[in-house]
């Protein structure tokens, strides 16, 4: 499979497997499916991790997610990126989501949101969030790397 049109009139589908076929993006054809809650996209050729996790931001009841075996799964975050823009998926190419990825996640993607959580934590303000990079002194850049105390 290739071209996912013939999806358009299907919007009650709680299951779809996709898995093992030849499809490059995903744009415009699944974010109607709202009652999805499982959806297998493994060893395609899916390549822009930012359209296809952005098809999917919808989906607010899905539960279990494959995207292994695709080029975007060769992002070194890719794991994390998935797990904070989808907090629904609870098992994600086949592992389920633990806490502390949720944790790592929001540390990465939502700076502001973890300063103000570290900052109630600690009683007192943080501008940087645990694992923020050396020299960094601001909650508005990113840290490519997060690593959490034990």
């Amino acid at each position: 499979i290739q071209d996912l049109t013939f999806l358009n009139k299907n919007y009650c589908l709680t299951e779809l497997y996709l898995n093992n076929n030849e499809l490059t993006d995903i744009s415009g054809a699944l974010k109607h499916l709202h009652a999805l809650r499982i959806l297998l996209l493994h060893n395609n050729q899916l390549k822009e991790l930012g359209k296809t996790v952005k098809e999917l931001k919808g989906m607010i009841r899905l539960q279990t997610l494959n995207l292994f075996y695709n080029p975007l799964a060769q992002d070194p975050d890719y794991r994390l990126y998935v797990i904070y823009f989808l907090p629904s998926v609870q098992l994600l190419d086949r592992k389920s989501v633990t806490q502390r990825e949720r944790e790592s996640a929001l540390h990465l993607y939502n700076w502001a949101r973890s300063c103000v959580q570290q900052s109630i934590a600690f009683g007192r303000r943080v501008n940087t969030p645990l694992g923020a990079p050396v020299g960094s002194s601001r909650c508005t850049q990113p840290a490519r790397r997060l690593i959490m105390p034990p």
